[in-house]
């Protein structure tokens, strides 16, 4: 039992490293898509800057804007979802975390569990020896 239970810990915590790296590469991919919104809204307010100029301009303005609008959209959308996705990995590290730690605990009461009995052994060996003396002696 001693062994399924260390076999239980150690596959917790290889799916907690699993789970860590997946969490780290999702937080990447958030970054990146925060900084493609801000680049698309910082393309955004430059188009919006430039709309003052002449009339012969504004239909290439107007393509300008609706582009970096459409794109500002989008990296707020694939923004979002990086942060729902990484709100479920942190959700599944908790999990984890939780399967671990009662994975240790288990392991421990065995631990325990194993070390009691050794010691009634001891004790029932000693007894034994003691029985064995008396038998001998007569």
């Amino acid at each position: 039992e001693a062994t399924t239970q260390a076999e239980q810990l150690s596959e917790a915590a290889a799916k907690l490293e699993q789970a860590r790296q997946k969490h780290r590469h999702d937080k990447m991919h958030l970054k990146a898509a925060e900084l493609r919104a801000s680049e698309a809204e910082s393309e955004l307010e430059e188009a919006r800057a430039t709309y003052t100029v002449s009339a012969a301009d504004h239909d290439r303005l107007v393509a300008q804007l609706q582009d970096a609008a459409s794109k500002l959209e989008n990296a707020e959308a694939e923004a979002a979802e990086q942060a729902y996705t990484l709100e479920q990995k942190d959700d599944e590290l908790a999990e984890l975390r939780e399967q671990l730690k009662a994975a240790r605990a288990s392991a421990q009461a065995v631990d325990q569990s194993a070390s009691d009995m050794r010691q009634y052994i001891a004790e029932k060996e000693e007894q034994l020896q003691e029985v064995s003396k008396t038998f001998s002696a007569r």
